[in-house]
Order: structure tokens, then C-alpha cells, then sequence
């Protein structure tokens, strides 16, 4: 399978590109993957009931880096 690397304008590889022939094989192939199992969205919908019952506990990824941050410079 031939393939196509995209760089940016630094030089860096930010794609692969292949024929489309094989990303058709590739997709009949695994097609029948794409399914989400249904235990995977009954997980899904009890995370997503938790946090609308408790948004206010929530933490966003910003806050937690820099209490992360924080406990780690509390320890040196």
C-alpha cells in the first residue's frame, strides 16, 4: 500500500494519506467494528445521568492541571 505523508509548513508530518482503493478494503474489512457494543452505551449513558445529578463536583482539566502542578511543587 503506497502512502502520501502531509507536512506542515515546519516540515512536520500531520497526515497519511492512502489509495482509495485500499481504504475501501480497509472499510468493508472492518465495517462491521464500527458498531458501539450496547454495553459500551449503557456505560456511557450512566456516566453521562452521574454528571448531570453532579455537575457541581465536576472539575475541568485546566483546574485539575494546575492542582496537579500545585501538589507536585508542594512535595520538592
Amino acid at each position: 500500500m503506497p502512502l502520501q505523508y502531509v507536512s506542515d509548513n515546519t516540515g512536520s508530518t500531520i497526515a497519511v494519506q492512502i489509495p482509495i482503493d485500499d481504504w475501501n478494503i480497509l472499510k468493508e474489512r472492518y465495517e462491521q467494528q464500527q458498531e458501539i457494543p450496547q454495553w459500551h452505551k449503557n456505560i456511557l449513558e450512566e456516566r453521562m445521568k452521574n454528571y448531570s445529578l453532579h455537575q457541581n463536583q465536576v472539575t475541568s482539566l485546566q483546574d485539575f492541571i494546575i492542582e496537579m502542578n500545585k501538589d507536585q511543587n508542594e512535595e520538592v
